[in-house]
This record gives structure tokens, C-alpha cells and sequence, in this order.
């Protein structure tokens, strides 16, 4: 598993790539919609056993971009 910032960043980025809410996230990771939004709000401590999980949904060759990813419900 990546570095978990790293993992987050990636996660954060396929979510706003894909234009998914946490609820659609959490759909397609088969977790709790209040835990995606925790991640992709970057709130909390996320179990390994979520990272893996979201994670797992993002393809391999996605490539996030350099930088921030605005939180979701913070983009400008």
C-alpha cells in the first residue's frame, strides 16, 4: 500500500475525477457513506482496512496529479 497520505491524495483524486460524492464512493468501496466522507474530506483516522478498500476501487495505472486535491464540497 502506498504512504497514507499519498493514498489519500490518490483516493481524493479518482473521486473528483470520476465527479463521485462520498455516498457513490462508499457505494463502490462497500463501506459506510459517513467513513468515505470522513477520508475524502480528509477528517479522522481511517482503519487500513478503509484505505485498502477505497483504494482498491481507483485502477492501478490511474495517475493523481501533482498537488491538492480541494476536499470534497470545497472546490472553487
Amino acid at each position: 500500500m502506498l504512504h497514507i497520505d499519498e493514498c489519500v491524495h490518490k483516493i481524493c483524486s479518482y473521486a473528483k475525477a470520476k465527479g463521485w460524492s462520498a455516498e457513490e464512493y462508499a457505494r463502490e468501496a462497500e463501506i459506510p457513506p459517513s467513513t468515505a466522507r470522513d477520508v475524502l474530506k480528509n477528517r479522522g483516522n481511517a482503519t487500513r482496512k478503509t484505505l485498502r478498500a477505497m483504494e482498491g476501487v481507483v485502477p492501478r495505472d490511474f495517475e493523481a496529479p501533482a498537488g491538492d486535491v480541494s476536499p470534497e464540497g470545497e472546490d472553487s
